[in-house]
C-alpha cells in the first residue's frame, strides 16, 4: 500500500478537532495530520534524515527511550527525538467521535457533519394527543424528525397515530409489559429494563440521526409520564439539549398526584427549554429558556376532531360522562364504593357513561361493585379513541373526570367539570367551569345536583400554542426543512 508522507503540509491539511460533547465552542487547532483513509485517523511520525519516507506508525532504525515535557518515558526514534513532541504515536487512541468528525471535515464535508435533527420521545397516548398538532406542523413545514416510543401504551399507540394522519413511530424502545399496554405497577421494572437496552442498542442510530439531519440536535419530550423522565435522561446521556412541552405545572405535592409530580420536576431539571402553557406555569420556572406558549396544545387537537356521529347510542341530554382511573381512587375500597355510590344515586335523575378503562375495570371487579351499574341509567361503555371521545363529550351536559387532560378538554370546550382528586397540577377553569372534589363524596353530590351553574369565563387566548413551539424552535435553529 502507498502512503503520502504526512509531513507534506501542501498535500494534506489538517483539520480543527471538534470540542467536546459536540457543544457551541471554539474550535481547537489539531496537532496532528489526518489522512482521510477508510475513515481512520492514522497515526503520523516526521522524518528528518533526508531520502527517509516510511509508513506512518514504522520506525527503520532502532529506538530508544526518552523523556517528554510531562515526564512520560515513551520510546521513539533517534533521528526524531526533536521533532516527535508534535505527533501522535501507533499506539494512541483516538476516540470514535473526534475521529469521524476530522475525517468528515478532511473530506472538505463540513456541512454534512454538523447537520443533526429533533428526536420526539413519548410512550402513552395522553402524550400523543397533545404532541400531535405539533408533529403535524412540522410535516406541514417540512422538518425532519424522529419518533421514538418507549411503549407504555403499545396497543394503543398505532391506531392513535393511523387517526391522527401521522406515521408509526420509528423507534421502538420497548413493546409494553410482553406485547400489552402497562397496567399494573410489577409492569414497571421489567419495562425500564427493555427501555434501558434498547436504549444502549439505539444509541449509534440516534447520534447518526443527530449528526445527518438538518438543524441543531434536540431531544422533544412531554408532559409528566415516566417516559417524560426517561426521553430526558436519553436526550443529557446523548449530549444534546431536551425540550420540555407542557413544563412548569405543579401541584406542590409530590405524594398527590404521585409519581406525576415528582416526574415534572425531575424533567424541568433535566431540560434546557420549557415550554409552559400559561402565565401561572411559567411563574413556576426559572431560566432564560421558558416560553409561555398561553395555552395547552390539547385546545389545537380539539380543533383536529371532524364533527360526526359517536359510534354508539346516546341518551337524550341531559347526560354525563364519567372517567375515572387513578389509582389514588382504585387502590381504596372505601372511597371507590362511596364515589359510585354517589354516582349510581345521581344516575336516575339524570342519565351517566361509565368509561371502562381496563384498570377501573379490574379494581370494580376485585371489590366486586359490578351490582351499582344497572345498564340504563348508569352505563358501562368501551374506552373510545380520542376522536370518538370528543365527540361523545360534545354531546354531554358535564364530565366528572379525574384526569388533568380532560379537565382541560372540558375548559376549552366549555363543559361543567369535576375533577375527583385531592389536588390538581392545572389551573385551567379552576373557579369557573371546573370544581376540584377533594375526594369529598359531599362535594361530587353537591356537583351532581345542577352542573349546569359551572361555566368558563375567561376568553382564550388567539394564538395556537403548537405555533409558538414550533416558530421558537425554527429561531433557535433546532427545526430545519429536508
Amino acid at each position: 500500500m502507498c502512503l503520502l508522507p504526512t509531513h507534506d503540509r501542501s498535500r494534506l491539511r489538517a483539520p480543527c478537532s471538534p470540542s467536546r460533547g459536540r457543544l457551541r465552542r471554539r474550535p481547537r487547532d489539531a496537532v496532528f495530520a489526518v489522512l482521510s483513509l477508510r475513515r481512520r485517523v492514522l497515526p503520523v511520525e516526521r522524518r528528518t534524515r533526508e531520502g527517509c519516507v516510511s509508513a506512518p506508525g514504522r520506525h527503520s532504525c532502532r529506538g530508544r527511550r526518552v523523556r517528554c515535557r510531562r515526564s512520560r518515558v515513551r520510546r521513539t526514534c533517534r533521528q526524531d527525538v526533536a521533532r516527535a513532541r508534535n505527533t501522535r504515536g501507533g499506539d494512541a487512541v483516538v476516540r470514535r467521535r473526534a475521529r469521524d468528525r476530522d475525517v468528515a471535515r478532511a473530506r472538505g464535508d463540513r456541512a454534512r457533519a454538523a447537520r443533526p435533527m429533533i428526536v420526539v420521545v413519548f410512550g402513552t397516548t395522553g402524550e400523543l394527543i397533545k404532541l400531535a398538532p405539533v408533529l403535524l406542523r412540522f410535516d406541514e413545514r417540512r422538518h425532519e424528525y424522529l419518533l421514538a416510543t418507549t411503549g407504555q401504551q403499545v396497543q394503543q399507540i398505532p391506531p392513535f397515530l393511523e387517526q391522527f394522519g401521522l406515521r408509526q413511530p420509528d423507534v421502538w424502545l420497548a413493546r409494553g409489559a410482553r406485547g400489552r399496554d402497562l397496567r399494573v405497577n410489577r409492569d414497571i421494572p421489567g419495562w425500564l429494563v427493555d427501555v434501558a437496552r434498547a436504549g444502549v442498542r439505539q444509541r449509534p442510530r440516534l447520534r447518526a440521526a443527530f449528526r445527518d439531519g438538518p438543524g441543531r440536535p434536540l431531544v422533544l419530550v412531554h408532559g409528566d409520564t415516566m417516559t417524560t423522565v426517561v426521553g430526558a435522561t436519553m436526550g443529557r446521556a446523548l449530549r444534546v439539549p431536551v425540550a420540555h412541552i407542557e413544563g412548569g405545572l405543579r401541584s406542590y405535592d409530590v405524594r398527590h398526584p404521585f409519581p406525576e409530580e415528582l416526574n415534572r420536576r425531575l424533567a424541568s431539571s433535566l431540560s434546557r427549554i420549557d415550554y409552559a402553557p400559561g402565565a401561572w406555569a411559567a411563574s413556576n420556572l426559572r431560566g432564560s429558556h421558558v416560553v409561555d406558549t398561553g395555552s395547552n396544545t390539547i385546545r389545537d387537537s380539539l380543533e383536529l376532531v371532524p364533527d360526526g356521529d359517536p359510534p354508539l347510542d346516546l341518551p337524550e341530554k341531559p347526560f354525563g360522562v364519567v372517567s375515572l382511573h387513578r389509582f389514588e381512587l382504585l387502590n381504596s375500597r372505601a372511597l371507590l364504593t362511596e364515589t359510585l355510590e354517589a354516582l349510581a344515586e345521581a344516575a336516575r335523575r339524570t342519565p351517566l357513561l361509565f368509561v371502562d378503562h381496563p384498570v377501573t375495570v379490574a379494581a370494580i371487579e376485585r371489590f366486586r361493585l359490578q351490582r351499582l351499574f344497572d345498564g340504563r341509567t348508569f352505563v358501562p361503555v368501551a374506552r373510545l379513541r380520542f376522536f370518538d371521545f370528543v365527540r361523545v363529550v360534545r354531546r354531554s351536559s358535564f364530565v366528572i373526570t379525574d384526569s388533568g387532560g380532560s379537565q382541560e378538554e372540558c375548559f376549552y370546550l366549555d363543559l361543567p367539570c369535576l375533577v375527583h382528586r385531592v389536588r390538581t397540577e392545572r389551573r385551567e377553569g379552576l373557579g369557573e367551569n371546573v370544581v376540584l372534589s377533594g375526594m369529598q363524596t359531599d362535594v361530587v353530590r353537591d356537583f351532581l345536583a345542577d352542573p349546569s351553574r359551572y361555566r368558563r369565563l375567561t376568553p382564550l387566548p388567539t394564538a395556537s400554542p403548537s405555533d409558538v413551539i414550533v416558530d421558537d424552535l425554527e429561531r433557535r435553529g433546532f427545526a430545519a426543512a429536508r
